[in-house]
């Protein structure tokens, strides 16, 4: 994605005696076609957002409605609103990550409070077919906000190498984000349709450092590394969602939902620092700063699900998602990234996904469970770059107001390669717990 002049170790072994007796430092200029695929990836990705309600029931929301997490998902599930509505989400995030590098293990947290979304919408009904319940019974108009990827974690590594120490640290900070402009309309009580324009934001730092030492002068003059690479990234992308959901019986639901590709238009800022300390007690240091501008094209989505309802009592609802990963295309006006796009295609796939809720209501108050799985978009991999998550949370209502708790638990498998080497690959776990709070007032 960028080019930059980078302070590499690389390690030469002889395979005859299988033990590592070289470490060469060098200075190098070179582009680095791996990692732009990686952010390609990390851009891309995408979860459930929505409310509290939503969440609890594990994002299947695809054949349900009502609510304002519809904009976000099938936006046919707005028709179903019968009043106004309005509520805001905040979310508790505890990200823990686990990390194995050359059998040393280390462990991170990281801690966030922040608004997970907002939304208003405002039902009109159509007053002349409301008796008879045949044509346009009403149309609703909705604008929301939706936090749809956390991108915090901190990772740390540290091993020694034929004596010379590493220590890696990684931060990331940021979050993707869809605010929608939606329209939902109700057709007889029977189909619902419904339109999106969603307008996605990204916004999103990292900070890599890497010390090494080498205290016995097995590299020749030098004996002390730093690097230090600090990203900021914002973008801004543009999307439409469509939708449909039938009541085929009185209980039964059936939709169906299509998103088109995210356009994205990402700016970002680089600052590189390298300083070497060398035996004669001198030192020298580098720094770069660099400006990189390109264009993203992610995945489209296609979204199925059904829900019943049981006896006015119980809900029950499933979701399936499918994305073809390998679809993503980077873009620039400096830079084809021919290598990167082939690169994409050759090892990316289709993302499969599956999302389970149900509900009981108990008089004002419901108790909700579901779970979640989004497959490895990577080919090689069958479990790593995999999120699989379990929910559950609770609501109460008394007469126009209504309170949701959620609590969200997610798990999350990757590999990184610190030099572009699978000798130096690092593998770590990330979990994620999440508590979503939702206030709201329908009016």
């Amino acid at each position: 994605m960028k080019s930059k002049l980078i302070m590499r170790t690389k390690l030469i072994s002889v395979s005859k005696y299988g033990t590592l007796f070289f470490i060469a430092l060098s200075l190098s200029l070179q582009n680095t076609k791996g990692q732009g695929a990686l952010d390609a990836l990390t851009f891309s990705t995408t979860l459930h957002g929505g409310s509290a309600r939503s969440h609890a029931m594990g994002g299947a929301f695809s054949a349900l409605g009502s609510d304002i997490t519809s904009s976000t998902l099938n936006p046919a599930g707005l028709g179903l609103y019968q009043s106004h509505d309005m509520q805001v989400t905040f979310v508790f995030d505890a990200v823990n990550t686990e990390t194995d590098y050359l059998n040393n293990k280390n462990t991170e947290q990281s801690y966030n409070f922040t608004i997970q979304g907002f939304g208003f919408a405002f039902s009109y009904p159509d007053a002349k077919n409301y008796e008879s319940g045949q044509g346009r019974q009403n149309t609703v108009f909705a604008i929301s906000m939706n936090r749809l990827n956390l991108l915090d974690f901190d990772l740390t590594a540290n091993a020694t190498l034929s004596q010379v120490t590493q220590q890696w640290n990684h931060y990331s900070r940021g979050r993707v984000d869809h605010v929608d402009l939606s329209l939902g309309v109700n057709e007889s009580n029977k189909l619902y349709y419904g339109i999106s324009f969603s307008l996605t934001s990204l916004d999103h730092i990292e900070d890599f450092w890497l010390e090494e030492n080498d205290p016995n002068n097995v590299v020749p003059s030098i004996t002390r590394q730093q690097q230090q690479d600090y990203f900021n990234r914002k973008g801004l992308g543009f999307g439409i969602k469509t939708g449909i959901l039938y009541q085929a019986t009185p209980t039964l639901r059936v939709a169906a939902a299509f998103h088109t590709p995210t356009i994205f238009s990402i700016d970002e800022q680089w600052d590189a620092k390298t300083r070497t300390w060398y035996d004669n007690n001198r030192d020298s240091t580098r720094v770069g700063y660099f400006d990189n501008s390109f264009s993203l094209l992610t995945p489209l989505r296609f979204n199925a699900g059904i829900s019943n309802v049981f006896g006015n009592r119980a809900i029950l609802s499933l979701d399936y998602e499918l994305s073809p990963y390998q679809t993503i295309r980077l873009d620039g006006n400096s830079n084809s990234y021919s290598e990167e796009n082939q690169n994409i295609k050759n090892n990316y796939t289709l993302r499969h996904t599956v999302r389970l809720g149900g509900e009981v209501k108990l008089g004002a108050l419901a108790l909700r469970a579901g779970g979640f799985y989004y497959s490895s978009p990577i080919k090689s991999e069958k479990t790593e770059y995999s999120h699989l998550g379990i929910t559950g949370g609770t609501g109460f209502r008394i007469g126009n107001f209504y309170t949701d708790l959620a609590y969200s638990y997610m798990s999350y498998s990757a590999s990184y390669m610190i030099y572009g080497d699978n000798e130096m690959l690092m593998k770590y776990k990330k979990f994620t717990s999440n508590i979503y709070t939702t206030f709201g007032l329908r009016f």
